[in-house]
């Protein structure tokens, strides 16, 4: 299983460097993994969205500021790294429906009542990572630590083209696993009515 230890262990050992035991140890490759782990895995998680960080909640309203535009205010998700889609509570709607809305610091405003969230959610827990996604973000992280800990830019390039070609590797394969909604009734009834 995945650990922050392990995932800075990899991303090390991409850069011929040592093993760290914590990331809390008084070590130069644990400081920098202390540092950029948790800005390698918010940005990879934000990059795209992952079916195993993906979160549905039902948002919470707030006093809104901006009524003249927009007819509601809604908190976001303090793990909230990125915005899939706006939907009524009404749901289902298509996959790539999004109500209209503005993102202004933590306020989500939009004109949909009892709107829920369709978001990629921070996930600290590594254990939860798919391997291809651990391979993705110990290539990210080890571009962030080639710099600081190796100093040579072949280094930084072949780690940041290793991360890339990882990510799309990863993004894809989470791609291919999710069918999305599928209303298998509807499309029965439509089959026979022709």
């Amino acid at each position: 299983m995945a650990s922050d230890v392990s995932i800075s262990n990899l991303a090390l050992s991409h850069l011929g460097k040592g093993r760290i035991n914590a990331l809390a140890e008084d070590s130069a490759e644990a400081r920098q993994c202390a540092l950029h782990y948790p800005v390698a895995r918010d940005a990879l998680l934000a990059s795209y969205p992952w079916a195993f960080a993906r979160r549905v909640e039902s948002l919470a309203p707030k006093p809104n500021a901006w009524a003249q535009r927009w007819a509601f205010a809604y908190q976001r998700p303090a793990d909230c790294l990125r915005i899939i889609r706006l939907v009524p509570d009404v749901d289902p709607l298509p996959e790539d429906f999004s109500a209209p809305h503005q993102l202004r610091g933590r306020v989500i405003f939009c004109n949909t009542p009892k709107a829920t969230l369709d978001y990629v959610a921070r996930t600290d827990d590594a254990s939860l990572f798919p391997p291809l996604f651990v391979d993705a973000l110990s290539w990210a992280l080890a571009a962030r630590l080639a710099m600081p800990l190796t100093r040579e830019a072949k280094a930084v390039q072949n780690a940041l083209t290793m991360a890339a070609s990882s990510a799309a590797t990863a993004m894809a394969h989470d791609a291919n696993e999710d069918t999305g909604f599928l209303d298998l009734e509807a499309e029965a009834l439509t089959a026979r009515s022709m």
